[in-house]
């Protein structure tokens, strides 16, 4: 997946790409992605991460690390990470996997081991991490239907992430099966719970 990928047109202005880290022809707004990053998880929900020169970024940015993110006038405006449960890579003599199985297995300081109770290793389960979409839950529905489409011709079943309690009820509004795999934790300002999202039987989205 290294070309540009579906265009959902939720809006005449808003339109989303996916590829995987290293493609050129994307290095300019998946930095655009990681000063986003920076902004909204560092500054707004005080996590504690790695910054560097105004860019968030962790050791999961690198070749096993896909992106879907949405642009407006060519800018980056909101996105997500997303690995398969199967990486395995290497980051300063430390061999890792995707990150809720990296914390329980203790490989993260700083992050909750307990984060999770369900850690699987399978190529039809793919982790979503640093999502952001705009405080509109219809600009999250449109991003979770982009990588839906980039992720279920791959044979895809499942995503696992980190996100507000109330999103289980917003997800199976429309359609999602929502499993909590974790309980609620603090992640800064904010409280969030690891899921489950089977992502196999949804409905297209509406207006």
């Amino acid at each position: 997946m290294n070309t540009l990928a579906f265009d959902l047109n939720t809006s005449s202005d808003v339109h989303y790409v996916a590829f995987k880290f290293g493609d050129p022809r994307y290095a300019d707004l998946l930095e655009q992605y990681f000063a986003l990053r920076k902004q909204i998880f560092v500054d707004e929900l005080q996590w504690e991460l790695p910054v560097q020169d105004g860019l968030e970024i962790d050791q999961y940015d690198q070749h096993t690390a896909e992106y879907v993110l949405a642009m407006k006038d060519g800018e980056c405006v909101g996105g997500c990470r997303m690995h398969p449960t199967t990486a395995r890579f290497r980051h300063e003599d430390q061999t890792y996997t995707y990150m809720l199985k990296d914390a329980v297995d203790g490989k993260l300081r700083d992050f909750p081991r307990n984060v999770t109770f369900y850690s699987p290793v399978e190529p039809k389960i793919w982790e979503l991490t640093r999502v952001i979409s705009d405080k509109n839950p219809a600009g999250f529905r449109d991003l979770m239907w982009q990588v839906r489409m980039n992720l279920i011709t791959r044979g895809v079943t499942d995503t696992l992430f980190i996100t507000r309690p109330a999103i289980k009820k917003i997800c199976s509004m429309w359609g999602y099966k929502i499993d909590v795999i974790g309980p609620e934790l603090n992640f800064g300002t904010m409280k969030a719970v690891a899921v489950k999202c089977n992502i196999e039987n949804v409905r297209p989205r509406t207006a």
